[in-house]
């Protein structure tokens, strides 16, 4: 039997992730004595079910059915959930490849579907009949193929598949009616096809240069001119793809051109025109479109946590939704009347549930109950942003995890989790593969140095280098930043834990001089 694990005693877990620094709390003293904490065999945890809501259409034609997936078997299969919670039937009953959930049809009950064979990560786009026969649209054992969106006359819809080139994804359009198909765009550069506009006739592409570096380009398909580049620039400027405009006028994109964070901006397909869309002290996850193009979606990471704004382009009004608990909201899916919405919420003690959302009187509604019935939510440990700053005036933003069984007279260890770097952010959710106590520290941004320690019968630590990106907003001093950082949080923190992971990584690999400074850094703390 697994070793019982004290979920509520988990020790604080400290992000120092990229987050902005506004605004400031400071993590408040752990309490005399400590209330009883229940225990959880680490099984119980995985008794945990995770949902997922459709790409395309979520809800069935006449709004009754949502599309989703979910692993309660112990493999992901999708299943038709009732709108009012009430219903569950399973579409696919696989019991060997993963199924994922992609789209109802426009007009009736069929269904889209990805799965592999194996594990291989080869997968295939597939669809459910009335009748429940299901057909393979994308054949081939090397043929990797992904849905590309429906089109606006909702008689068709496109796929990329690597049937051609096992490098590069081609774009078809597939016919509702009979499945035959067209070729749309052949890859033959190996472009990042990052979305087709409604009508088909324009592609967005991606060319990343370095993890820092990337450029937009635009293709017509009805001219068959070469790629044009959209976003010509000096120096190094990330830019990504959000969406087309449901009019077809606009793309969307994404650009860190204009300061620290990435901001929202559209061109104008017919004269060039570049305006800024969306702009915040905070980075601009993901901009959507409901199906008509009335609402527009969007989304910031704003303290480890995507903050969802829904705006009505009917009175240019933005929408809230007071029913819904505190947390992570994500998946947003418009009903086909577009009168409701589906999402995805998760908080700090409960993993991504189904709710739906009635968009005028602002009720809502559980509609799935993912964490095992055997765990109590209130067990669990809530986040809580703090900042603090270090001695060379940098604010440090942390997530801090305090364990319920700790105190003033019950310390318990903390352990530390160092994310993957810049381009990783640590988030105010529960992950049910992931029990450990953690702390990830951000001496500047976007900078991050940490270090992990795991739960289980068996503890690791690791430890990993520092990865430093200079701006012109702060300077990083790496050691005096993160001496202080140990010796300003003893009272939440134990730093022999850190010395413990640095130190081992210095003796593991002594000719690693970074490995050998955070050991000296630790030590002299």
């Amino acid at each position: 039997m697994a070793r019982p694990i004290a979920l509520a005693s988990l020790a604080a877990l400290c992000t120092f992730s990229l987050l902005a620094g506004c605004g400031r709390e400071a993590a408040p003293p752990p309490p005399a004595q400590a209330p009883a904490s229940a225990q959880y065999d680490a099984n119980a945890f995985y008794g945990t079910t995770s949902y997922g809501l459709s790409s395309g259409f979520a809800w069935s034609p006449d709004d009754q059915q949502l599309l989703v997936h979910s692993d309660e078997t112990g493999i992901f299969n999708a299943y038709s959930l009732s709108a009012g919670g009430k219903d569950k039937k399973p579409l696919t009953t696989s019991t060997v490849d993963s199924t994922f959930a992609v789209s109802w049809f426009p007009e009736d009950a069929r269904i889209l579907f990805t799965a592999d064979k194996g594990g291989n990560e080869i997968n295939h786009l597939y669809v459910r009949e009335t009748n429940g026969e299901t057909r393979d649209l994308t054949p081939g054992d090397a043929a990797k193929a992904t849905f590309g969106g429906w089109a606006a006359d909702r008689q068709s819809f496109f796929v990329l598949t690597t049937e051609r080139d096992p490098k590069s994804f081609d774009v078809y359009r597939y016919s509702t009616k009979d499945y035959a198909r067209t070729l749309v765009f052949t890859n033959a550069d190996a472009w990042d096809v990052s979305a087709i506009s409604p009508d088909g006739r324009y592609l967005a592409l991606a060319k990343p240069r370095t993890s820092a570096d990337s450029d937009l380009y635009l293709v017509d398909t009805r001219t068959k001119a070469k790629p044009k580049l959209i976003t010509k620039h000096e120096g190094n400027i990330n830019h990504g793809v959000y969406a087309f405009t449901r009019d077809g006028k606009h793309l969307v994109y994404s650009t860190d051109e204009h300061g620290e964070f990435t901001q929202a901006w559209t061109y104008e397909l017919a004269s060039g025109k570049k305006e800024r869309l969306i702009a915040a002290d905070w980075d601009v996850s993901f901009v959507a479109y409901s199906d008509s193009g009335r609402f527009r979606v969007s989304g910031t990471n704003e303290d480890a946590r995507t903050v969802i704004r829904i705006l009505d382009g009917q009175g240019n009004k933005e929408i809230t939704l007071p029913g819904l608990p505190p947390g992570d909201r994500s998946q947003i899916r418009f009903s086909r009347d577009e009168t409701r919405v589906a999402l995805l919420l998760s908080s700090d003690t409960s993993p991504n549930d189904v709710y739906t959302v009635d968009l005028a009187s602002g009720r809502s509604e559980r509609l799935t109950q993912a964490l095992n019935p055997q765990i109590k939510e209130s067990d669990l440990v809530a986040t809580q942003v703090v900042r603090y700053k270090s001695d060379d005036g940098v604010e440090i933003p942390s997530i801090l995890y305090r364990p319920k069984a700790a105190s003033t007279t019950n310390k318990v260890p903390a352990l530390v989790w160092v994310h993957g770097g810049p381009g990783d952010k640590a988030a105010r959710v529960i992950r049910r593969r992931s029990s450990t106590w953690s702390i990830t520290a951000m001496p500047c941004s976007p900078r991050i140095i940490a270090a992990r320690q795991a739960m289980g019968r068996r503890s690791s630590i690791w430890m990993t280098s520092a990865m430093a990106k200079s701006t012109s907003r702060t300077s990083c001093r790496a050691k005096p930043t993160f001496r202080r950082w140990i010796g300003s949080t003893r009272t939440a923190l134990a730093s022999s834990a850190v010395r413990t992971a640095a130190t081992w990584w210095a003796r593991r690999s002594p000719s690693n001089p970074t490995y050998s400074m955070w050991a000296s850094i630790f030590s002299a703390s």
